[in-house]
C-alpha cells in the first residue's frame, strides 16, 4: 500500500506513521518492501495488520507484521 507524502505524520529511522482519514497507519521501514500475504487482526494488540514472510538462513518462513492500522479513537500519536 502506497501512501501520499502529504499524509506523513511522523517519520523516524525505522518507522513511518501515516494519517489515513479515520486511522493511523504505522509502517515498519525495515519490512516495507515485503509482499503482503494477509490482512488479519493481530492476536497481541487486537488491531488490523498486514503480514508478510521473512525467510531465515535455514529457509524457514516467519510471518511478520509490516503495517499496523490504528483507530484514531483508540490511539493518539503521543
Amino acid at each position: 500500500m502506497i501512501f501520499p507524502m502529504s499524509s506523513i505524520v511522523k517519520s523516524e529511522q525505522f518507522f513511518t506513521i501515516y494519517d489515513d482519514s479515520n486511522m493511523y497507519v504505522l509502517e515498519d521501514k525495515t519490512k516495507s518492501n515485503l509482499t503482503v500475504i494477509e490482512h488479519v487482526i493481530d492476536e497481541v494488540y487486537i488491531i488490523y495488520t498486514d503480514k508478510g514472510i521473512i525467510y531465515d538462513g535455514d529457509g524457514r518462513g516467519h510471518k511478520v507484521n509490516i503495517r499496523y492500522y490504528l483507530n484514531k479513537d483508540d490511539y493518539s500519536i503521543e
